[in-house]
């Protein structure tokens, strides 16, 4: 999804006055739409990605859930986002991609529980803040 999303955001733009059939064919690979323009086997990215990123979405918000270590509200959102983000293929490409918004700001609050004080109670939760370096002698 990464290189997808840059190809459209910055490779994509500069060629619509010169190849615009590609270009609408590229766009055509998520949104389903298809387009005049053959592109091999980038038009089974979709199966692929798909197969990838919806279970590896859940697998991961609930292995986060579970732990109780990092925002179980935001695990929360990341399973939610990621369970509706089959939705965006019925949807147009502008309004689809807006889809990934709850995946995003799930991200963003777990990221900031893992920075905050909650994540530094988890760290030592887990045993972090009683690891010694390898020169101190042992008791």
């Amino acid at each position: 999804m990464t290189a997808f999303t840059f190809a459209q955001t910055l490779i994509l733009p500069p060629l619509v006055p010169e190849a615009p059939r590609f270009v609408d064919s590229f766009l055509g690979i998520f949104s389903g739409s298809g387009g005049e323009v053959s592109l091999g086997a980038l038009e089974s990215l979709p199966l692929v990605s798909a197969v990838l990123y919806i279970p590896g979405g859940l697998i991961f918000g609930v292995a986060i859930y579970r732990a109780r270590i990092l925002s179980r509200w935001g695990a929360g959102v990341l399973i939610l986002g990621t369970a509706l983000t089959p939705l965006a293929s019925i949807f147009p490409h502008t309004a689809g991609s807006s889809f990934a918004v709850p995946v995003g700001l799930a991200m963003m609050w777990l990221g900031y529980s893992l920075w905050s004080e909650e994540g530094k109670s988890a760290g030592h939760q887990l045993g972090r803040g009683n690891l010694k370096p390898s020169h101190a002698p042992a008791n």
